[in-house]
């Protein structure tokens, strides 16, 4: 690991599948990221430090999934939001590019861990703060 990378950056996740959480937490610490755990489609559980969120929606309410996506990018124009999911063409309008903030990023489900964990180094590594 070169000296830029060996601080632990912190990354929200949010799964509803304890098979999914468990793998990721499991990927990304080994690839020098901390994962913590959201509960819920809000912000309030995530770390200041938090340089990026991982979504799987796929298991929520498309609408509050929506409200969360529109609402993150407004109160943290700067974070990754990594969405993954089998039906992309839903949340469009939620994922579009937007005049400041950083456009999420949406990868088919089912992922790879080391397509997510390499746009994960890839923000962080641009985007220091």
């Amino acid at each position: 690991m070169s000296p830029a990378r060996a601080a632990v950056e912190d990354v929200g996740v949010l799964a509803s599948r304890r098979e999914t959480r468990d793998e990721l937490a499991r990927y990304l610490g080994e690839s020098g990221f901390r994962a913590d755990f959201l509960t819920r489609l809000s912000d309030d559980e995530l770390r200041p430090s938090a340089r990026a969120v991982v979504l799987f929606p796929d298991d929520f309410e498309i609408a509050a999934v929506r409200r969360f996506l529109d609402r993150l990018r407004i109160r943290r124009p700067d974070l990754l939001i990594v969405v993954v999911t089998r039906a992309p063409i839903v949340l469009e309008p939620a994922v579009r590019a937007r005049d400041g903030a950083t456009t999420p990023v949406v990868l088919p489900r089912p992922p790879f861990g080391w397509s997510i964990v390499d746009l994960l180094r890839s923000h962080v590594g641009t985007n220091r703060r």
